[in-house]
């Protein structure tokens, strides 16, 4: 009896409530749900299945390579669409020497006539999953070395070993 009642109660208070919205989230690739989560109000949780949000609640995408957010309107259909951004691309450079600078040479949204330390680097502006960009690396009593690299949003773990000049 007091079981069949728990469970009864249980499948009420679980159950969506009539006011309640699903967000789903649009233009995440498919590859990169699992490693992002939706945030409403304090309370985290994962993508799958879209996530069910009273009307007005705010709503955060979070993760390592796109963001987005939304306010819940007041009266809402039964899919509100959060559309995503990817986040912008952060460079860490390892094996250079000391002293290194960098060149953007083809790099959105940073000239290509400022030069930066490694850890300097500003975010480079992403509109997609990839983006290829060339950076113009040198450093004193080595070989300048050009290369072109395939980014993505959030942090890119760049390996650059460079010779020293004879």
């Amino acid at each position: 009896m007091w079981l069949s009642l728990w469970m009864a109660t249980w499948v009420v208070a679980s159950a969506p409530s009539e006011s309640s919205c699903r967000v789903h989230v649009e233009g995440l690739p498919q590859t990169q749900r699992r490693h992002h989560r939706v945030r409403v109000g304090t309370a985290s949780q994962p993508l799958d299945p879209d996530p069910r949000v009273a009307p007005e609640d705010e709503v955060v995408l979070e993760g390592p390579r796109f963001g987005g957010r939304i306010v819940v309107p007041s009266s809402c259909a039964a899919v509100v669409p959060m559309p995503v951004t990817p986040r912008p691309a952060l460079l860490a450079f390892a094996e250079l020497p000391p002293g290194a600078v960098i060149t953007c040479e083809a790099c959105p949204g940073i000239p290509s006539s400022t030069n930066y330390r490694p850890m300097r680097l500003p975010p480079i502006a992403m509109t997609g999953m990839h983006e290829v960009i060339r950076l113009r690396i040198r450093a004193r009593g080595y070989e300048s070395v050009v290369r072109e690299f395939l980014i993505h949003p959030g942090l890119n773990a760049l390996s650059v070993p460079m010779k020293q000049r004879r």
